[in-house]
């Protein structure tokens, strides 16, 4: 399945292993004394065969070509008998080829050898096998990584008599190789054509899935070429897949077709994948090992031979085969997905790699969940097994918040893939999330509690209920002097002992949901507080069960200290606690203590009543907080509002004892300051009035409260017909609260601050001459300046047709508050006729924001959630440049607070 030409005889690529490797210790140093240009070969003393193709170096490079003892330390030899001396490979320094431009290495073959079962036995160094494994219990062992030699195919070359192969990388150390005889491999003769041709034009990107190992077994039946046709099939529809959305070619193993050996020349590139058999029986850490309930091995990539390995068919010796049969197509693309990891690098963490992974399974223009898998819990730590796997949900989280696709897991991949460079990507595409830390919190909220995005599963049925993948196991804080009849099985805060501090220890990336039960009392209330060792890592915030399907949990500030515990009955609370730090362990200690409660008073002592400021003046705020007997009177909070358009203003907080100086403009106020005792949630409150007068624009006022204006229509550089009717938009602030109004006249003009007028208010029109305008509109000391031009032409039109009018939506028809809308319009023009394409432009402003481009087309999807207003523009442009555009809003209610 070619997507060029058609399919030529392959034959195995030998590929890299990680630059990082080092030279094994059993091998000795080798000397570099072979040159090898680029289009040229050479033949060595023992007849071992190097040819480097036209753009396989960059120019003339040393090679080392030496026999070497069998090297015994390595793991088991494969089921293949050696046929001549162990040889060594090596270039001076780590180099990689080109893909279309290839190393030819051949082996020389003894006489009277049948030629037909030959292969390579090539050694593995540990560290470059990727084993992928389904069991993500607690208490999974995998095996510990060793040497692997691996068999590989090639081509037998009758006049050299040698079997050829190829390289495209060479580590530090090089590769060590021995020609074997195996029932497993065919060999069949090269057919080399002459060099006469355009290589150029003979160079094919193929597919091939392949059937290996079931022919040992005994059990080629499960391995059909019905199977094979399928595979290779997936294996170009999931290249197609991800080379669409940008990612980078897969470190994949590719198979050439032996062009020419003097010189030397390579065409037909095939990418492999292998389909191994599932198998009940073997040593550690064989490929596609189950047991009985199929747990085990599903699948491998190899960096070092750059191999794909899906597990197919039926393990053997088991009832459960049912499980095993038929397409492996989530395999597949996991894996391959590993290929396209290590193009970029090979530093990645392993949750990293393996959660992309995943991920890459099913998603593709938008993130989607490998629902075959639990939902993780939160108490599992991050960057350790078990559960790599299952933290596709972290991806599926920024998903759904960003709106987010397979693509834009590209950066990530980019920056290395490790902590450190998720770091660097979070702070600059993510700034609401800031750092790998914001983003490990932010996730863990929604897992545990939050709920505001339901990845899926019963744990995400409720938005603030408890994580019901948890199976209700949250942990218990217990005392540090232990109860008579054994541990508590929850935090009780006992009023009649005294309270002890509870200790908490969290690995890196780890969360833990805590228990904590408060007896009733009627006169004591609980201060609770969370202290953190070495580091401001450490993130905590309170759950409340009775905010359960209310979404407030979600508004709730993070918190170090408890809200509110009631005095009156008996009351359960959550702590959600968590080490965003990826390298270090953190104590966190919890602290309790007693408080009388009751009832504070509050006094404001400045500003007086009725007393008066300018804009530029700082106002002294203070109020005295009385009536109240606390084992800690820092624990009184006092916060500041005022009225102002209808809506509270919380402008400072502030303590007991605390003065503290604000400026406001002008305005009348009625400042209240509410004092709230947060171990009862009982408050007092008190208001004082008083004047900020206005400069206005001879006076000078501070740059928070001079007015501005904007221009939303027209839009700069947009060109109009003549004649064509010019809407005049705009949008001010100014620092008034008591009224909604302008303050000064809004004028317009064209041609700058003395151009004639052509408007007058927020909203006008007019009409231009043909020729470049500069429209200029004035509010007060504010203004605002862009560019049009009008030419001549008959301008087209823009419809909206979805919404064909404004639109309110109540929060109820918008599952999750959180839903897409799909807007429709046409475009027309008297010359041009239907406008289609990118001659149809949608932009879009929320809550008054800028305006930012929604997409091209005539039809576009816009995420709405509750709360917020839109208001959407379709953009019309014709072949000559000239606009018209139509605008609609779309409220979204808000669900009741």
């Amino acid at each position: 399945m070619f997507r060029t030409i058609s399919r030529l005889t392959t034959i195995f690529l030998l590929t890299t292993v990680l630059a990082a490797c080092t030279l094994p210790s059993f091998l000795p140093p080798i000397e570099f004394d072979t040159m090898l240009l680029p289009g040229t070969s050479v033949v060595t003393a023992e007849d071992v065969y190097l040819g480097a193709t036209a753009g396989a170096l960059e120019g003339p490079t040393l090679f080392g070509i030496d026999e070497v003892s069998e090297p015994l330390e390595t793991g088991p030899f494969p089921n293949a008998r050696p046929l001549g001396e162990f040889v060594r490979v090596a270039a001076e320094g780590d180099f990689e080829t080109p893909a279309t431009d290839p190393l030819l290495l051949g082996l020389p073959v003894p006489a009277g050898v049948d030629t037909e079962r030959l292969a390579l036995a090539v050694l593995v160094p540990a560290e470059t096998v990727h084993i992928d494994t389904g069991d993500e219990s607690e208490g999974e062992t995998l095996p510990e990584p060793r040497d692997t030699w691996v068999l590989v195919d090639g081509r037998f070359d009758p006049d050299g008599r040698r079997l050829v192969t190829t390289l495209t990388d060479l580590p530090e150390g090089g590769f060590t190789v021995v020609l074997v005889e195996s029932g497993a491999f065919g060999s069949p003769p090269l057919e080399l054509r002459g060099a006469s041709l355009e290589r150029q034009q003979q160079v094919a990107l193929g597919f091939e899935a392949r059937c290996v190992g079931f022919w040992e077994l005994g059990r080629a039946n499960e391995c059909t070429s019905a199977d094979r046709a399928f595979m290779t099939s997936e294996l170009e529809n999931v290249y197609l897949d991800l080379d669409a959305l940008g990612f980078l070619e897969p470190k994949l193993r590719l198979e050439f077709d032996i062009f020419s050996l003097t010189p030397p020349a390579a065409v037909a590139l095939t990418y492999v994948a292998e389909l191994r058999p599932y198998v009940t029986t073997g040593e550690s850490g064989t490929l596609c090992l189950v047991n009985a309930a199929g747990s085990g091995n599903h699948g491998r990539y190899t960096s070092s031979l750059k191999r794909v390995a899906v597990c197919w068919g039926e393990p053997e010796l088991t009832n459960d085969g049912a499980n095993y049969n038929g397409p492996r197509i989530d395999n597949l693309r996991h894996e391959y997905f590993h290929a396209i990891q290590y193009a970029y690098s090979d530093s990645a963490s392993g949750w990293f790699k393996e959660s992309t992974a995943v991920m890459a399974e099913d998603s593709l223009a938008t993130m989607v969940r490998d629902t075959g898998r639990a939902v993780r819990d939160v108490d599992v730590q991050m960057n350790a097994k078990p559960q790599w796997y299952s933290l596709q949900d972290f991806w599926i989280y920024l998903g759904m918040r960003f709106d987010l696709g397979l693509a834009d897991v590209i950066p990530f991949l980019e920056a290395g893939g490790n902590e450190a460079a998720l770091d660097a990507v979070f702070a600059s595409d993510y700034p609401a999330l800031g750092s790998l830390a914001g983003a490990y919190w932010a996730w863990v909220k929604n897992q545990a509690f939050e709920k505001t995005f339901a990845l899926g599963g019963s744990g995400f049925a409720v938005m603030c209920d408890l994580d019901a993948n948890n199976n209700g196991a949250y942990y218990a804080l217990e005392n540090t002097v232990s109860r008579p009849g054994g541990a508590p099985d929850a935090l009780t805060f006992d009023h009649a002992a005294p309270l002890s501090d509870r200790i908490i220890i969290l690995p890196p990336l780890t969360s833990r949901v805590y228990q904590l039960v408060f007896p009733a009392t009627s006169s004591i209330g609980i201060d609770l507080d969370v202290t953190v060792s070495g580091g401001n890592d450490v993130r905590t915030k309170f759950y409340d069960p009775a905010d359960a399907g209310t979404g407030a949990c979600a508004t709730d500030p993070d918190s170090t200290s408890l809200p509110m515990v009631s005095a009156i009955q008996s009351e359960t609370r959550y702590l959600l606690v968590a080490n965003t730090d990826a390298s270090n362990v953190r104590t966190v200690t919890l602290t309790g203590r007693f408080a009388a409660v009751q009832g504070p008073g509050i006094t404001i002592v400045s500003p007086l009543r009725n007393a008066s400021f300018d804009e530029n003046d700082l106002i002294t705020f203070h109020a005295r907080v009385s009536g109240v007997q606390w084992i800690d009177p820092q624990r009184v909070t006092i916060t500041w509002s005022y009225q102002r358009g209808g809506l509270t203003t919380v402008f400072a907080t502030s303590d007991s004892a605390e003065i503290f100086t604000r400026g406001l403009c002008d305005g009348n106020y009625t400042v209240t300051a509410e004092a709230i005792d947060v171990f009862s949630a009982i408050s007092a409150s008190t208001t004082t009035t008083f004047v900020v007068n206005d400069l206005g624009s001879s006076g000078n006022p501070p740059a928070a409260c001079r007015p501005s204006i904007t221009i939303l229509e027209p839009r700069p550089g947009q060109t109009f017909a003549d004649g064509q009717l010019i809407n005049l938009r705009a949008a001010i602030t100014d620092d008034h609260p008591e009224i909604d109004d302008p303050l000064y006249p809004i004028t317009w003009r064209d041609g700058g601050p003395s151009g004639r007028i052509i408007g007058t208010g927020l909203e006008s029109s007019t009409r231009l001459g043909v020729g470049a305008h500069q429209i200029y509109v004035s509010y007060g000391v504010a203004n605002s300046t862009i560019g049009i031009a009008v030419e001549a032409g008959n301008p087209p039109m823009a419809t909206i047709t979805n919404p064909a009018s404004d639109l309110f939506i109540p929060w109820t028809d918008v599952p999750g508050c959180d839903s897409i809308f799909t807007l429709t319009g046409t475009g027309s023009d008297p010359e041009d006729g239907a406008l289609t394409g990118n001659s149809l432009t949608w932009r879009y402003r929320q809550n008054g924001s800028n305006s930012f481009f929604l997409g091209n087309g005539t039809s576009i999807d816009l995420n709405i959630r509750c709360g917020n207003t839109y208001e959407v523009t379709l953009i019309a442009e014709d072949s000559g440049g000239l606009e018209d555009n139509d605008t609609v809003t779309i409220t979204v209610g808000a669900p009741p607070s």
